[in-house]
């Protein structure tokens, strides 16, 4: 605002005032976390930029992911902290033995498993907690995304945008040259990247993508509306 910068915390629906800070040091500020998130400080005009780091607190290891956008009073920056560590099907709460079935079929079959469901529904924290049932040291697990928003170690997660990594499509070709046994794909776009999907499943690997729907009939709908050919689809 004018008159100085007003942090809140969320949890879960409530927005809560937790400090006030002075004008003074709020390009300070930025500047930290985006040093931190290694986004480079641009010279024009703020952009909307999307960057994470991790940290500890209280001994546990936590993940940052900070979107940072312009506004009339200037930069603003949205940090969403995630654990996703030893206890990491846990944040699920109840779904945890209904997501451990899941990982179990996951593990045991080879194909592309589609998590849909609408906005803010949990398709993200449902794939990264499959992918984190495996074991890492014997599974290869190759994730693309737009951006990255959880850093696992023992990975190799990709972000569109960085290193000549201009698309999900490209990112999937150098998955399957890595000889990824499972790749986490997100978001879904395209019908080229929907059948590369298709195929890369029917060879062998695993495949995750997440998908916007309403339920299963609209997500089976969706998918339809992206590959022109049913009988790749179905097998």
């Amino acid at each position: 605002s004018e008159k100085g910068v007003v942090i809140r915390f969320r949890s879960r629906s409530s927005l809560s005032r937790k400090v006030e800070v002075p004008l003074k040091v709020h390009v300070e500020i930025i500047t930290k976390l985006k040093n931190l998130c290694q986004i480079q400080l641009s010279q024009g005009q703020p952009r909307i930029e999307v960057g994470h780091f991790r940290l500890t607190i209280s001994g546990r290891l936590m993940n940052v992911q900070a979107l940072f956008y312009p506004t009339v009073n200037g930069e603003m920056v949205i940090l969403k902290l995630s654990d996703f560590g030893e206890g990491c099907l846990d944040i699920i709460g109840r779904s945890k033995e209904f997501l451990d079935q899941i990982a179990d079929f996951v593990k045991a079959h080879h194909g592309v498993l589609y998590v849909s469901g609408p906005h803010e529904s949990g398709r993200t924290t449902t794939c990264y907690s499959i992918l984190n049932s495996f074991d890492l040291e014997k599974t290869k697990v190759v994730t693309v995304e737009h951006p990255v928003q959880i850093s696992f170690p023992r990975m190799t997660q990709v972000q569109i945008g960085q290193h000549g990594i201009n698309s999900l499509q490209s990112g999937l070709e150098l998955a399957l040259r890595l000889d990824a046994d499972v790749i986490y794909l997100d978001p879904l776009q395209g019908e080229a990247l929907v059948e590369e999907m298709a195929f890369a499943g029917m060879g062998g690997k695993t495949i995750l993508s997440c998908l916007p729907a309403y339920n299963v009939a609209s997500s089976i709908v969706r998918v339809l509306d992206q590959c022109r050919d049913p009988v790749l689809l179905a097998t």
